[in-house]
């Protein structure tokens, strides 16, 4: 291995840091989308809970309803996030 591919691959391992650090250059933090995505799960968990609640007059059941429903389209989100930046990573090593 000489200077220059030594060189190449030290630009790609920080190019891979950079994108998965959480601070931004400028000092901000960097949203992961899994955050993202479970600060709506739980946002519609709350939403949906109190809706059934007005109708049940239960909180437990209508919480965990909630969790249940938009839990599970969370995981599938996240799923689909996880592949969408794995086939990114692929696609930019062709």
């Amino acid at each position: 291995m000489n200077a220059s591919t030594a060189t190449l691959a030290d630009t790609q391992a920080l190019r891979r840091f950079e994108k998965d650090a959480p601070y931004t250059p400028d000092g901000g933090i960097r949203l992961n989308g899994h955050v993202v995505i479970f600060s709506v799960v739980t946002l519609l968990t709350l939403v949906t809970a109190g809706e059934c609640h007005s109708v049940t007059h239960l909180r437990i059941p209508s919480l965990l309803y909630g969790a249940v429903l938009w839990g599970w389209w969370g995981c599938v989100a996240c799923i689909l996030w996880k592949i969408g930046v794995d086939l990114d990573r692929y696609l930019e090593l062709c």
